[in-house]
């Protein structure tokens, strides 16, 4: 059998060519790039397609050309499809299982829109190189290439989900629609020794997101006329089978499930402890601050209060001062009022004493011997 010969087998939808086959659907024109020795091709043409091919092996390509229209042997790191066929001339171009191997996949996938009719589609399937079976063999530190499968030695590129939508989209691509084959850590042609692993480890990398999906598969178009440019679309991933029917039940995974819900049993019941301490601490530093507060006002009322205390003290000690300034101002007036009164009653004496004068002879004797003197002055003057 050739290295990429397969048996299709349309009634298991956990493989990546039976998804294929799905999305192509029935009576197109398809190119398929990688045809290997026509499995693909065959199934389509069953469906009533048209299929023309592309294959880098020549002795390989050789058994799909007679269910081919047009069979070219070329090497995709060298040429570009366009070389090679005519422009709008397929519905659907396929890569499956094919960009993994190429140097510059994103000029190749770009070069092949240019193939597609007006309302064509790319059908590519890629490998998941996150799936858990390689996540777990890192942890043992194993990286061994295999014939076929995730680690095929001709793979030179390796791509995540989301590297993957990276790659159709800047491409040009919209993807209409995602969807994978899954398979258990456990179970595929990856060298894991499980039973090195601890149980709990290899729980938790089932748990991880896409760990189970061992393929992607997707439909994607050119961007209809105005359809926003850059607007990231990748709708649901759709598993071909459900995880829990992939999933393992080996001897210790019902242990480490078991473990695991323990565990996160614990983890709840630990942040919930730690809710209720962190609000019991918030509260007592609300307690805190709401002292701190009233102590803080308890201080400036006291201040407040040593103020007006000083001020009552200077007040009653100007009242002092002011009510000993009073009491002298009124020994001074009663003094002033004293004095005046004596002057008052000398004055008085003093008028009587120049009444009695004026009275008596000898004034009235002054005086008339005084006149004769004062009238010649007045003459004397004139």
């Amino acid at each position: 059998m050739e290295r990429y010969q397969t048996e299709i087998d349309l009634g298991n939808p956990n493989l990546s060519h039976t998804q294929v086959i799905d999305l192509v659907g029935h009576d197109k024109s398809v190119l398929d790039v990688g045809c290997a020795t026509g499995d693909v091709a065959r199934a389509l043409v069953a469906r009533g397609c048209r299929v023309s091919g592309q294959e880098i092996d020549a002795d390989a390509a050789e058994k799909a050309r007679p269910d081919l229209d047009q069979l070219v042997i070329a090497d995709l790191n060298t040429t570009v499809l366009t070389e090679h066929f005519k422009p709008g001339s397929f519905d659907v171009v396929i890569f499956a299982d094919v960009l993994e191997h190429l140097l510059d996949p994103a000029r190749v996938l770009e070069d092949s829109l240019t193939l597609l009719a007006p309302q064509g589609r790319v059908v590519v399937s890629i490998p998941n190189i996150a799936h858990g079976g390689v996540r777990l063999a890192l942890l043992q530190g194993r990286w061994q290439y295999t014939e076929t499968g995730l680690l095929d030695a001709t793979h030179i590129r390796f791509f995540t989900r989301s590297t993957f939508a990276d790659l159709l989209e800047d491409a040009g691509l919209v993807i209409e629609e995602l969807r994978s084959t899954v398979a258990d850590p456990l179970s595929t042609e990856v060298e894991v020794d499980g039973d090195q692993i601890p149980a709990a480890v290899v729980e938790w990398v089932r748990d991880q997101p896409e760990a189970l999906h061992y393929q992607f598969i997707a439909s994607a178009r050119r961007p209809l006329e105005g359809e926003t440019d850059g607007a990231r679309h990748v709708p649901a991933l759709k598993p071909a089978l459900g995880l829990e029917e992939v999933r393992l039940e080996d001897s210790h995974s019902l242990s480490h499930r078991e473990r695991v819900r323990e565990d996160r049993e614990r983890v709840r019941e630990e942040r919930a402890l730690r809710h209720r301490l962190l609000t019991v601490r918030d509260h007592i530093i609300g307690l805190e601050a709401g002292m701190a507060a009233a102590a803080d006002r308890l201080a400036k009322a006291e201040g407040r209060a040593t103020r007006g205390e000083q001020q009552l003290s200077r007040a009653r000690k100007n009242a002092a001062r002011a009510k000993k300034r009073a009491t002298l101002a009124e020994a001074q007036s009663a003094k002033a009022q004293t004095r005046t009164k004596q002057a008052i009653r000398k004055a008085g004496q003093a008028t009587q004493e120049l009444s009695e004068i004026k009275q008596s002879r000898t004034w009235r004797t002054g005086q008339a011997l005084a006149r004769p003197l004062s009238i010649g002055r007045r003459h004397k003057g004139a």
